[in-house]
């Protein structure tokens, strides 16, 4: 048995969500995550926010 739990595919809106974050990220450093996450009571809301720090960690690394 996996003993490992799997984290769910984010929707599609949330996805392009993501990837507008990426745009603007790589456009400038001051990104509020805020205006990329859905309501706090959404059930991918902590997932998504992984998504973002993920994605601003590797901005910050490339810089």
């Amino acid at each position: 048995m996996d003993s490992i739990a799997r984290e769910p595919e984010l929707s599609a809106e949330l996805e392009a969500m993501v990837e507008e974050f990426e745009l603007v990220r790589g456009e400038r450093r001051d990104v509020a995550f805020e205006d990329f996450l859905p309501d706090r009571e959404h059930p991918q809301y902590v997932r998504q926010l992984v998504e973002l720090l993920r994605a601003d960690m590797e901005f910050s690394w490339a810089e």
